[in-house]
């Protein structure tokens, strides 16, 4: 049921430098969120970053680091998260050592 649904994209074609945030996505009326994508880096890692307020302090959790890999051993490196229960305002930070170029999409759920 798309009305339960809500498709936002964080980066398309954005490089991500080290340690640095995507945009940030307003999660009101949501609860979970599912994020898939692509990235230019094989293993290239990102992390959940909850925040209490638009701007706020960032809030991160290990637990919630996915990665890019291509399971054919080529270079079309893609990834899929869910997250329940994420803060009102996420954003995604870049683990990885260096730049990411990705393509992101968070699709909001309730």
């Amino acid at each position: 049921d798309t009305t339960d649904r809500n498709l936002a994209t964080v980066a398309s074609g954005a490089s991500i430098t080290a340690g640095s945030n995507t945009s940030e996505i307003d999660m009101d009326g949501y609860r979970h969120v599912r994020v898939y994508g692509s990235s230019s880096v094989n293993f290239g890692s990102f992390c959940l970053v909850n925040r209490a307020s638009s701007g706020g302090s960032d809030f991160l959790d290990g637990s919630n680091i996915f990665s890019a890999s291509d399971p054919t051993g080529g270079s079309n490196y893609h990834f899929s998260a869910v997250f329940e229960n994420t803060g009102r305002y996420i954003a995604f930070r870049n683990l990885d050592s260096g730049a990411q170029t990705v393509t992101l999409y968070a699709e909001r759920l309730r």
